[in-house]
């Protein structure tokens, strides 16, 4: 997860943001990056005083309607991630392909 913040299409998102409003926008970044660490930090220690992983503290933890709509959401966050990349790429490929 940590690795997310680093790829080529964020890197490029990040630009074309930065170039369009300048530093305007910067406190949201530095925002997200925090609450971002912050969650990546409480996940890491929940694993290592558990020894589980976040996935199965989720199942010990909540119902299963909360625990399906979660399901749900992560899901449906995963594929628009996917989209983005695959719609990225097709757009390079055709792009370096002219």
């Amino acid at each position: 997860m940590s690795i997310a913040y680093l790829d080529p299409g964020n890197i490029e998102s990040d630009l074309q943001s930065g170039a369009v409003a300048g530093f305007k926008l910067l406190w949201i970044l530095l925002l997200a990056t925090l609450v971002g660490l912050l969650l990546q930090r409480l996940a890491a220690r929940l694993g290592v005083v558990t020894g589980l992983h976040l996935a199965e503290v989720c199942h010990r933890q909540y119902p299963k309607v909360p625990r399906v709509i979660l399901w749900l959401m992560v899901e449906l966050a995963i594929i628009g991630s996917d989209m983005q990349e695959v719609i990225g790429s097709a757009i390079a490929i055709n792009l370096l392909s002219v």
